[in-house]
């Protein structure tokens, strides 16, 4: 689905750049035209000929254009305009971007669900589908929500193009005979508006301000809404189109527009890489297990989109204005701050319901009362209450400079200080110094005096297939407790 939509929008971007090549030839044609005649023949020629069409995507363009203007008359900088115009469309998508986000991260915790499923109907694939689709549907999933906001950038980029390249249109909000009545009379007075024409707008908007005297005087011009641009932002010029001809540049605002490009496509690739690890994707085998080929075959997936928009990226910002790269670097570093943010807070909120499902299942098969916690968010106080209410403690969790992980020590230390006698303790370690782990959990447990449950576990590295045996007969052990077995 993600590639279907990529590839669609590259190629809407294809025939948006052909449409703009036919229309800068037909542009060149009439500004050869115009440069022979007076500029104030030139602009009422140009307003004769021009007709003040509107389109449908001018519903979105013109509220774009009035919150662009509005922001580069508060910050009296074009730069920092965009960079607000991206952080106002961040917090008006951030509500769907949350539900996405939500979603993406309840799919990848439902993986080992869904590969029992398959294992369930087997070739029987409507039934399969049927079921994965209630199963969602019960956890509040969207199947495709996550692949189709995505987008939401590529889908504003388009109309923000028009806003950023007739500004005279749509940020000074005058009709297209008068904005190319106003063209018109700058290359008649001998302003050069650049090569590319499709751009003549833009390039007239920086030069208004020394023409607005005559411009007013003008009848065609007389009530046109009339404002000095300056594209400048950091000392390069908004207006410009990148080259990627690096060594023909000279002076920092040529190298700083060669910039542009190569760090937005820089930073989506970053955005992308940092968006899948942050997702969590739990890719498993057909019995649920954390599977290190299924997992390399999942990110083989997506190698075609972390490898396309850069380039897509890359593409377009040097083919179109600098303002455009300003825009896409900063949605970019948005997006960051955002899946990083959110990926916290909903895996705080995930692992707690994910610990009420399996109690839930665990009573379902008169196991229990069990409660899960994740020591890394959960309240020391309650997880220690409950400490004093259960008589069977499972404890795990990696090392940390050859101590037990902080919060698991700091837990422990709580018990150790209360005194809480005749428990039943298992124990586990992970990652690399899971053996130390293990070692500090048995010392604390010959400390208290509690009685082991059986042999601990060490998982190297996390959870692979050889560590499903230990896990289970522990997990059976505790069940068998709970079970007054």
């Amino acid at each position: 689905m993600k590639r279907f939509f990529a590839l669609l929008l590259a190629l809407l971007m294809v025939l948006s750049l052909t449409a703009c090549v036919s229309s800068n030839n037909a542009a060149q044609t009439t500004a050869t035209e115009t440069a022979a005649l007076s500029p104030e023949a030139a602009a009422e020629q140009a307003a004769a000929e021009t007709k003040d069409t509107t389109s449908l995507s001018d519903i979105i363009r013109v509220p774009f254009g009035y919150l662009l203007d509005w922001l580069y008359v508060f910050s009296s900088n074009y730069g920092v305009a965009l960079i607000l115009f991206s952080l106002i469309v961040k917090l008006v998508l951030l509500p769907m971007s949350i539900k996405s986000k939500k979603s993406m991260l309840k799919m990848s915790r439902l993986s080992p669900q869904v590969k029992a499923l398959e294992a369930k109907y087997g070739d029987d694939k409507q039934k399969y589908q049927l079921a994965v689709q209630q199963m969602y549907k019960e956890e509040g999933v969207s199947m495709g929500g996550g692949c189709l906001w995505s987008f939401i950038p590529l889908i504003i980029l388009l109309p923000l193009y028009y806003v950023i390249r007739e500004p005279i249109t749509y940020m000074m909000h005058n009709s297209r005979s008068i904005s190319e009545a106003i063209v018109a009379f700058l290359q008649a007075s001998g302003e050069n508006l650049g090569k590319n024409a499709y751009y003549a707008q833009l390039a007239a908007a920086g030069h208004i301000g020394d023409y607005m005297e005559e411009l007013k005087s003008l009848a065609v011009t007389a009530n046109a809404n009339l404002q000095a641009m300056n594209f400048q932002f950091l000392g390069i010029d908004l207006a410009a189109i990148p080259t990627f001809r690096f060594w023909d540049c000279e002076g920092w605002s040529e190298i700083g527009l060669f910039l542009i490009p190569v760090v937005s496509a820089g930073l989506q690739a970053v955005s992308m890489w940092i968006s899948q690890k942050m997702n969590n994707q739990v890719a498993t085998n057909a019995d649920g297990e954390q599977d290190a080929d299924a997992a390399k075959t999942a990110n083989q997936t997506n190698a075609t989109m972390m490898l396309m928009m850069p380039l897509v990226s890359l593409w377009i910002c040097y083919t179109m204005p600098a303002a455009l790269g300003i825009y896409w670097i900063v949605n970019s570093i948005l997006g960051i701050l955002r899946d990083v943010s959110l990926t916290k807070v909903f895996n705080k909120q995930l692992d707690k319901l994910d610990a009420e499902r399996i109690a839930r299942e665990l009573a379902s098969r008169e196991v229990g009362p069990i409660r899960v916690y994740n020591l890394s968010y959960a309240d020391p106080s309650v997880v220690l209450r409950d400490v004093f209410r259960f008589d069977t403690l499972i404890v795990g969790g990696p090392t940390y400079n050859g101590n037990l992980f902080p919060p698991v020590a700091e837990l422990l230390d709580r018990i150790a200080a209360r005194g809480i006698p005749r428990r039943r303790f298992g124990w586990f370690g992970s990652f690399c110094w899971a053996g130390a782990s293990v070692r500090l959990l048995a010392e604390f447990a010959q400390k208290m005096k509690w009685d082991p449950l059986c042999d601990p576990v060490e998982m190297k590295q996390g959870y692979s297939h050889e560590m499903c045996d230990p896990c289970a007969t522990l997990a059976e052990t505790v069940a068998g407790c709970r079970c007054g077995k």
